[in-house]
Formats: C-alpha cells, sequence, structure tokens
C-alpha cells in the first residue's frame, strides 16, 4: 500500500516495506517531476544586442522556451528597453504564445518613449499561462509603435540586457 504527500510524491506505508527499493525509485521519480515543475523552467538569456528596428508591425523582439506540464499555471515576464528616433512616440509590448502573431497573452498599450536616449526606456510585462500539454512551449516578448513617426528598436547592452523568462505559478 502506499500513500500520497500533498505534493503528489508517493511513499510505502509502515506495514509494506517488502518491495522499499521500488518505493524509493518510484518517490525520485515522483521528486524529479515535482523539481521540474518549480520555479524558472524557461530562460531566454540575457540578450544584449539592439534588434532591427521597427514601426507598426509587431516584431518579436525574445523568445523563451520553457518545459511546461500539463494543466498548470506558468508566469511569463518580459524584461526590456525600447528606443525610437522621435521623443513622445508610444509602443505597445506584449507576450504571445510561439511568435508575434501567436495567440495574446498580454499587452501594454500605447506605453510613451518621452526621449531619444540611446538606453531606451525600460518596460517590464507579465503574462500567465495555464499549459494544455506537457512539453516544451515557445512564448514572444513583442513590440510595434503604436503612435508617432518615430523607428523604434530593442535597446540592448551588456548593462541593460532584455529578457524572458518562465517560471511555476501554481499555488500548492
Amino acid at each position: 500500500m502506499t500513500t500520497d504527500t500533498r505534493l503528489g510524491i508517493t511513499y510505502p506505508e509502515a506495514t509494506d516495506n517488502a518491495n522499499l527499493w521500488e518505493h524509493f525509485q518510484a518517490m525520485a521519480e515522483d521528486v524529479d517531476r515535482l523539481l521540474r515543475a518549480r520555479g524558472r523552467v524557461g530562460w531566454s538569456g540575457a540578450i544584449d544586442t539592439d534588434s532591427s528596428t521597427f514601426t507598426t508591425i509587431e516584431t518579436a523582439i525574445a523568445t523563451v522556451t520553457a518545459a511546461l506540464i500539463s494543466g498548470k499555471r506558468y508566469k511569463i515576464v518580459l524584461s526590456t528597453h525600447i528606443g525610437t528616433t522621435n521623443a513622445g512616440d508610444t509602443v505597445d509590448i506584449g507576450i504571445r504564445e510561439t511568435n508575434a502573431s501567436g495567440t495574446e497573452l498580454n499587452r501594454s498599450v500605447a506605453e510613451p518613449i518621452p526621449s531619444t536616449t540611446a538606453a531606451g526606456h525600460y518596460f517590464r510585462l507579465e503574462a500567465e499561462f495555464t499549459a494544455t500539454a506537457t512539453g516544451n512551449k515557445v512564448f514572444a516578448g513583442t513590440a510595434q509603435r503604436n503612435t508617432g513617426t518615430g523607428t523604434l528598436r530593442r535597446e540592448a547592452a551588456a548593462i541593460r540586457p532584455t529578457s524572458m523568462y518562465v517560471e511555476y505559478a501554481n499555488v500548492d
């Protein structure tokens, strides 16, 4: 006979220790599965180069691949700097599934870019996603000019990298 903990780890009852080795192996597999589902499960790495320029066409400025487990909820975070050639432009920042035309998970509309500083202006956006299948999933951070006439770009350097990450968000 076996019993499960609140987090899903199976262990033998005190009266069933004839196959103790099998129970330890099963428990190790449970722990592996649970550890994969906890904490950060995907990171884009530090992107430290500027993107190509864009205007009103939504453009992927970062992507991240994460190993997800069906039925679990995850938080996706985009952290970036956006620059423009025209002070006063506004930018839409988004997080989508797969690429710049994938299902939209969150969008921040008409964020102002008040000046043309070479470092750009900092933006952070979060989205939540519940996995419908177990396996790797790609998410894209996107940007496009909302108003104005400037040319925009992801501004990045070693001291101000762009990154995306995915972390486990279920509350157990």
